[in-house]
């Protein structure tokens, strides 16, 4: 299963990236800022029949693969209710989300709840931002406004 976007993305995102120059190099650059989204949200969403794109962590994001996992199962345990300090539970959705034998060290659970907030990112990114963006610069500004509000609003990441 791996890595997965809706093909919407590609027409969404087709005149900022993926491109050399610039910040959105990748196609999994995309991914990612719609997953961190999703994850601000804490609301998975079904991506539908959406295409893998690629089925590990690119290279540039390998040094990144742990906090993002990490990222994920913060976002499920918050997401159902669960303490850090209920060790079997989290326990449970580690188990059930982490395979360090895939090569994106995500069971195949954890690879489709990741794909979830993904999806659940874009969903978000169209509805806060309403105009297709021709400009990288203003599109990351009001990324990064989304993001803030997003988290701002949320009791999953506040202390």
């Amino acid at each position: 299963m791996a890595f997965r976007l809706r093909s919407s993305v590609d027409q969404w995102f087709k005149h900022i990236g993926p491109k050399k120059e610039g910040a959105l190099k990748t196609k999994f650059d995309l991914f990612y800022l719609c997953l961190l989204l999703g994850f601000a949200d804490g609301k998975p969403e079904k991506p539908g029949n959406a295409p893998e794109f690629v089925n590990a962590f690119i290279s540039e994001y390998q040094g990144s693969q742990n906090i993002i996992i990490g990222l994920l199962i913060l976002a499920e345990l918050s997401r159902q209710g669960i303490k850090a300090t209920e060790k079997e539970s989290v326990r449970q959705v580690f188990n059930n989300y982490v395979d360090t034998k895939s090569p994106t060290n995500l069971s195949s659970n954890g690879e489709a709840k990741i794909n979830e907030y993904a999806s659940r990112g874009f969903d978000i990114l169209c509805k806060e931002i309403t105009t297709v963006p021709y400009d990288e610069a203003d599109f990351l500004r009001q990324y990064i406004s989304v993001a803030s509000r997003l988290v701002d609003s949320s009791d999953n990441w506040t202390n």
